[in-house]
C-alpha cells in the first residue's frame, strides 16, 4: 500500500472512530468478498461482546449457528442494483443479541478505493413491542379493529391496478348472548378465543387477520381465490371443532362467515369490502337461525309451548318501536286522568307543548278546525263514556306554520276489569282533504 494511501486509510479510520463512537452508533464495515470486518464502532463492539474486530468474518462474530454468509445478507441485492449509491432497509432478528434490529445497508468506497459493505442498524425491539401490544387484541391475540382495518386498507392498495385478487371473509360468532346468559360472560370470552385460536393455527404467513368487534372477525387471504378461501375456512371450523371436545366446552361453538373475492380492477374501501363480506355472511346467518328454530320445535314440545307461554317483551320500549316504524303519529292516552303521550314528530309538525299532555283533549281540541270541531268532541265523549270501543274520525287541524292540516283520527278502547275506559290508543294519519 502506497504511503498516500496508507494516510488516508488511516484518516478515514480516525474519523469512523471519533464520530460515529462517540454518536454510540451500531455500525459496521466489511469486504464484500471475504466478509472480513475492516471497522466496528465501539458501541457495537460492547453489544457484540466482540475484541478487536478487525480481520474478523462478520458472521461468524455476530450471528449464532452459522457455517456461511447468511442467507440474508444485503450484499448480493446491493450489487444487483443499478445505482451509484446502492441503499436497502431490512429488518432482522439476530440470533446473537435476540434483538431486533432495523438495518440500513449500503456499498461505499474504501480509502483505498475498494467498494466495501456498510452497515448501520437501529435496535427498534421496543419500538415492535410497544407497537406489537398497541395493535394486538387482548382475548385473542389477533390483530384489533384499528390495526386490522389499516392492514386491510394496504392490502387493497397494493391490489389496485394488477392482476392479483384477494379474498376477505367476515364470520361472527353464533348464539353469543345465549352462552352470556346462561353460562356467563367469561364462557363468552372463551368461546370467542376459541374461534380465534382455530384461525389462527390455520393462517399462513400471507393471511392477516382481526377482531372487527365483539364476536365479528375478518381474515383477509391475499392470492386466492372463493373456492381456496372457502376450503381454508371449513378447516377452521373442523379445528374448531376439536377444540371444543378438548376443553370439554359443554355448549355449541360455531360461527358463520361470508368471503368475497376483490380484484386488482375493483376499487372499494374497506368499509365497502366488509359490508359486501356481511351481506354474503347474513345469508348463511338466515339458513343457521331457520335450522336452529326448526330443531327446537322438533326437539320437545312442551319446550315449544312453555316457550309460548313464557313470551314477553319490553312493554316500555313499544310505544317508542312503534313511532319509530311509521310515518303515522302514534297517541296514548290514561282515560281515568285525562293525560296523553303524543309521538315527538306530532309535536313537531303542531308544536304542541310536549309529548306528554295533561287534559289532553282540551288542549289538542284548540289545534281543531272550528267546523270539524264538534265531530271531534262528540266521537271522543263516545270514547270517554264507554259507549264505544273504537274510534274513526276525520278533522282538520292547524300546524305551527298556520297551515290546515286533514288527519284521520283512528283508536281503540281498553277497559279496566270493571269496565270503565283505562287506555285509549291508536294513530292520527294525514287524509285526503275534505271536500
Amino acid at each position: 500500500m502506497e504511503k498516500e494511501d496508507r494516510k488516508a486509510l488511516n484518516m478515514q479510520s480516525f474519523v469512523f472512530d471519533t464520530l460515529l463512537n462517540n454518536m454510540n452508533a451500531v455500525l459496521y464495515v466489511s469486504d464484500i468478498e471475504t466478509d472480513e470486518i475492516i471497522f466496528m464502532s465501539k458501541n457495537m463492539q460492547e453489544i457484540f461482546g466482540v475484541d478487536n474486530p478487525e480481520g474478523k468474518i462478520c458472521w461468524q462474530v455476530l450471528q449464532r449457528g452459522m457455517n456461511q454468509r447468511c442467507s440474508f445478507c444485503p450484499i448480493a441485492r446491493l450489487l444487483e442494483q443499478e445505482s451509484e449509491t446502492p441503499f436497502c432497509i431490512w429488518e432482522e432478528e439476530n440470533t446473537a443479541t435476540g434483538r431486533i434490529y432495523e438495518n440500513y445497508d449500503s456499498l461505499i468506497k474504501w480509502a483505498d478505493g475498494k467498494l466495501v459493505h456498510l452497515q448501520h442498524s437501529v435496535d427498534i425491539t421496543e419500538f415492535k413491542r410497544i407497537t406489537e401490544i398497541a395493535s394486538t387484541d387482548e382475548l385473542t391475540g389477533m390483530f384489533n379493529r384499528r390495526a386490522g382495518k389499516l392492514l386491510l386498507q394496504e392490502a387493497l392498495k397494493k391490489l389496485q391496478g394488477t392482476d392479483r385478487t384477494l379474498c376477505v371473509c367476515l364470520y361472527d360468532l353464533n348464539g353469543l348472548k345465549q352462552i352470556n346468559d346462561l353460562y356467563g360472560h367469561y364462557e363468552g370470552d372463551k368461546s370467542i378465543a376459541c374461534i380465534a385460536q382455530a384461525a389462527l393455527d390455520n393462517l399462513t404467513p400471507d393471511d392477516m387477520a382481526f377482531r372487527l368487534s365483539g364476536d365479528e372477525f375478518v381474515i383477509v387471504f391475499p392470492g386466492i381465490g372463493l373456492d381456496e378461501a372457502g376450503g381454508r375456512i371449513r378447516s377452521i371450523q373442523k379445528d374448531l371443532r376439536k377444540i371444543v371436545k378438548e376443553k370439554d366446552i359443554p355448549y355449541e361453538v360455531s360461527f358463520c362467515f361470508g368471503i368475497v373475492e376483490i380484484s386488482g380492477r375493483d376499487n372499494f374501501t374497506v368499509s365497502k369490502v366488509i359490508s359486501l363480506a356481511d351481506e354474503e355472511m347474513y345469508r348463511q346467518k338466515k339458513v343457521y337461525h331457520i335450522r336452529k328454530a326448526e330443531e327446537k320445535l322438533s326437539s320437545s314440545r312442551s319446550e315449544y309451548q312453555a316457550a309460548v307461554e313464557d313470551f314477553d317483551y319490553d312493554k316500555e320500549h313499544l310505544y317508542d318501536a312503534l313511532m319509530k316504524s311509521t310515518d303515522d303519529y302514534i297517541y296514548a292516552g290514561n282515560m281515568k286522568t285525562g293525560t296523553f303521550r303524543y309521538s315527538a314528530a306530532m309535536v313537531e309538525e303542531f308544536g304542541l307543548p310536549g309529548q306528554v299532555i295533561p287534559n289532553a283533549a282540551a288542549v289538542w281540541g284548540s289545534f281543531i278546525h272550528p267546523e270539524d270541531k264538534k265531530c271531534f268532541l262528540e266521537a271522543n265523549q263516545e270514547i270517554a263514556d264507554g259507549r264505544v270501543n273504537t274510534h274513526n274520525v276525520v278533522y282538520r287541524a292547524k300546524n305551527r306554520n298556520g297551515e290546515w292540516v286533514c288527519l284521520r283520527c283512528r283508536g281503540y278502547l281498553f277497559r279496566d276489569k270493571y269496565d270503565i275506559p283505562e287506555l285509549f290508543a291508536g294513530f292520527i294519519s294525514k287524509a285526503e282533504e275534505r271536500t
